[in-house]
C-alpha cells in the first residue's frame, strides 16, 4: 500500500465573523451538492499552529461539491499566537477547530483555514445539520480541566466557509465521546455526550434551530470513553452504546424505548478494556454488530454479533497491530462487505482489516502516519469509488492523508 502523505505547513488561520439566523425556517429537503473530485494532493505537510490535534471529520461543509475536513486541537500555541488572528495568550486554555476547504487542486492553504475557538481540551466532535438550513454544523465535546467541568461547543455553519461559535454549554463533568441523531424522531437532530467522570451519557434534545436546551442523563458502566449510535434492535429508533475502559471493562447498551428515554440492555463484558467501538452489519444478516478496540492487553479488535433484538454474542478477537485506540467500520475495498480500520496510537500507524462478509476480519495491513495518531475520518476525496483516510497526529502536530491507490 502507498505510504501516507504527511501535511506540515505552518500557516495563518482566518476566522470569518458572520452570523447565522437561528430562526431559519426548517427545511424538509436539501438538494444534494454536486460530487466533484479533488485531483491533486500536496506532498508538503499541513501542520497546525495549535497543539495536539484530537478529532477530525470529513464533509462538504460549503456545499461546493468538494469534500472538506475539520480538525480540533487542544489549544493555540503561545509561541505562534501572533500568527493567529484571534490572538492566543499564555493563559489561553481554549482549543480551536480549523476548517480546511477542498478544491480541484487540493485543499486550500493552511493560511486560509478558518479557525474557531471552542472550549478547553476539545477531544471529540460530530457533524450534523442542527438548524436545518442544509449546511452541516459541528458539535464539539470539550473535556475541560481534569477535576472540573467539560463543555459543549455548537458551531453553526455560516454558509461562507466557516462557523459561528456560541458560548459553550457547561456540562456536569468531563466530556468525551459525542454522537448526533434524531433520538425522539421529531425531525430535529439531538446529541449524546459521554460524561466520563460521572459514569453517564447526557442526551441533549435539539429544537431544529441549533439550540439544545432540554437534556437528561443515562447511567453507563465505570469509565465511559466513547459512544456510537445505531438501530440495534431494528425498531426504527436510534440506540446508544458506550465503551467503558476502566474497571468495568464493558460495553453499555442503551435501547431507545420509543417514548423519549432509553433502557439499559445486557452489557457486553470483556477481560480487556475497550477504548472505542463502532457499529455495522459485518455478517450481512440485516442486524447491526459491534466492534470494540482493545489497546490495553490484547491489541485486538473484538467482534460482537447482534441478533436484531439488542442482544450480542461474542464471536472472536482479531489482531489489530500495537495499541489500537480507535476503530471505524467501512467498505474500504468496495467489495460490498464492511472492513475495519484501527488507529494505532503508539505505533504511529493505522491498520486496515478486510472483512469477509461473515463477521471475520483479516490480518492487519499497516500504513504509516505521523507521531501518535489519535483519530481518523473517511471520505472519497478524489471520487474514484474508494475511501481515503485523514488522521490527526497528536505529537507531531500535523495531519496525515492517505489516498487509496486503484
Amino acid at each position: 500500500m502507498r505510504i501516507w502523505r504527511l501535511f506540515g505547513i505552518c500557516a495563518l488561520g482566518m476566522v470569518l465573523a458572520f452570523t447565522v439566523d437561528l430562526s431559519t425556517p426548517a427545511q424538509t429537503t436539501c438538494e444534494p451538492p454536486p460530487s466533484l473530485a479533488i485531483k491533486s494532493f500536496p506532498d508538503r505537510p499541513i501542520a497546525l499552529l495549535g497543539l495536539a490535534p484530537q478529532a477530525v471529520a470529513v464533509a462538504d461543509f460549503n456545499r461546493d461539491g468538494f469534500l472538506d475536513f475539520v480538525v480540533s486541537y487542544l489549544r493555540c500555541d503561545p509561541q505562534y499566537r501572533a500568527l493567529d488572528p484571534l490572538g492566543c495568550g499564555e493563559e489561553d486554555r481554549n482549543g480551536r477547530v480549523a476548517l480546511f476547504l477542498g478544491q480541484e487542486t487540493g485543499f486550500l492553504s493552511a493560511e486560509r483555514a478558518a479557525r474557531v475557538p471552542v472550549g478547553e481540551s476539545p477531544r471529540f466532535l460530530t457533524v450534523g445539520d442542527f438548524n436545518r438550513d442544509c449546511f452541516l454544523d459541528l458539535a464539539v465535546a470539550n473535556l475541560g480541566a481534569p477535576a472540573g467541568r467539560g463543555s459543549l461547543s455548537i458551531l453553526l455553519n455560516n454558509r461562507e466557509g466557516s462557523f459561528v461559535s456560541a458560548r459553550p454549554l457547561s456540562l456536569e463533568g468531563n466530556a468525551r465521546g459525542i454522537v448526533s441523531g434524531d433520538f425522539n424522531k421529531d425531525g430535529h437532530l439531538d446529541l449524546a455526550v459521554v460524561i466520563s467522570s460521572r459514569r453517564l451519557v447526557t442526551v441533549l434534545l435539539g429544537d431544529g434551530r441549533g439550540r439544545f436546551d432540554s437534556s437528561f442523563d443515562l447511567a453507563t458502566g465505570p469509565g465511559p470513553q466513547t459512544i456510537a449510535t445505531g438501530d440495534l434492535n431494528n425498531d426504527g429508533f436510534f440506540d446508544l452504546a458506550t465503551a467503558n475502559s476502566s474497571s468495568s471493562e464493558s460495553v453499555t447498551i442503551l435501547l431507545n424505548d420509543q417514548r423519549g428515554d432509553f433502557q439499559a440492555g445486557a452489557p457486553l463484558a470483556a477481560d480487556d478494556s475497550p477504548f472505542d467501538l463502532a457499529m455495522g452489519d459485518l455478517n450481512g444478516d440485516g442486524s447491526l454488530d459491534i466492534v470494540t478496540a482493545h489497546a490495553a492487553a490484547t491489541d485486538s479488535l473484538w467482534v460482537w454479533l447482534g441478533d436484531g433484538t439488542g442482544k450480542f454474542s461474542f464471536k472472536e478477537r482479531f489482531p489489530a497491530g500495537t495499541d489500537p485506540i480507535r476503530v471505524l467500520l467501512a467498505d474500504m475495498n468496495a467489495d460490498g462487505s464492511l472492513d475495519a480500520l484501527s488507529v494505532n496510537g503508539s505505533a504511529n500507524q493505522i491498520n486496515i482489516l478486510l472483512g469477509d462478509g461473515q463477521g471475520n476480519l483479516g490480518a492487519p495491513r499497516p500504513i504509516e502516519t505521523g507521531q501518535t495518531p489519535v483519530a481518523a475520518a473517511l471520505g472519497d476525496l478524489n471520487r474514484d469509488g474508494l475511501l481515503d483516510v485523514i488522521v490527526p497526529n497528536q505529537t507531531s502536530n500535523d495531519i496525515s492523508l492517505w489516498v487509496q491507490p486503484r
